[in-house]
């Protein structure tokens, strides 16, 4: 089934700041200036091109040990970033599944469920920074990615990769999880170059509906390709 993208969601801009307004009182004031700095920067420069000494100057930090103090890391820090989200991707991935109702979901249903709340995220340079941000985290080992540590929080994200993964039994399950990073990352790649054709004027696509619902047919296709364990000759250099 080829999906056909209608109707983008909105950007609820009131109910997503709420969401991450609301996460950001669990911090004080000068811990929030350190989130801000570090979400920027690892977007500008990757996660591990940046020190903690730099993300406390850039927080306005004379004490380079800031970061130690209110996050004990910079793995708690990246943590911290992530979940600023988790409530308003929650609840906006499972407002895509109800949409659906009870009848059978197609793999393009799915990825569109777990992928377009992204599309919803504020304006497009805080959708740039949170998707580069997410973009350096997928290099990151399984164990090392921030989901790994969230997923009691994230149940319908869980979720919704299970349905993902079940309906592509074919796949052997190291197969599945290495397509499926690719995907996530494709998709990620995707959003940033919609981003820099709308800007330039110069895009094959009418509208977002037709670009959208196209990539999410693509990102479906390279899941349910077959795989082949035969290898295919190269040619000589």
């Amino acid at each position: 089934m080829r999906a056909e993208v209608t109707d983008l969601p909105r950007k609820p801009l009131s109910r997503i700041n709420s969401s991450i307004n609301q996460e950001m009182e669990r911090y004080s004031p000068s811990a929030r200036k350190i989130i801000f700095a570090a979400q920027q920067l690892f977007a500008e420069k990757g996660i591990d091109a940046v020190s903690l000494r730099e993300i406390a100057t850039a927080a306005g930090h004379a004490n380079n040990s800031a970061v130690q103090y209110h996050f004990q890391s910079k793995e708690g820090l990246i943590q911290a970033i992530f979940d600023l989200r988790i409530p308003f991707l929650e609840s906006a991935r499972q407002r895509h599944i109800d949409s659906l109702g009870e009848h059978g979901h197609s793999l393009e249903d799915l990825l569109a469920a777990l992928l377009f709340p992204i599309l919803e995220m504020f304006d497009a340079q805080e959708q740039r920074i949170f998707t580069l941000f997410s973009s350096h985290l997928l290099s990151r080992d399984t164990l090392d990615h921030p989901f790994y540590h969230a997923q009691d929080r994230m149940p319908v994200t869980t979720r919704l990769n299970r349905m993902i993964e079940d309906s592509l039994d074919h796949l052997p399950k190291q197969v599945f999880a290495f397509r499926f990073r690719l995907v996530s990352g494709f998709f990620l790649s995707t959003l940033l170059e919609r981003q820099n054709t709308q800007r330039s004027r110069k895009s094959p696509y009418a509208d977002d509906s037709v670009f959208w619902g196209d990539m999410i047919n693509v990102l479906a296709a390279m899941l349910r390709e077959p795989f082949r364990a035969e290898g295919r000759a190269l040619l000589p250099l």
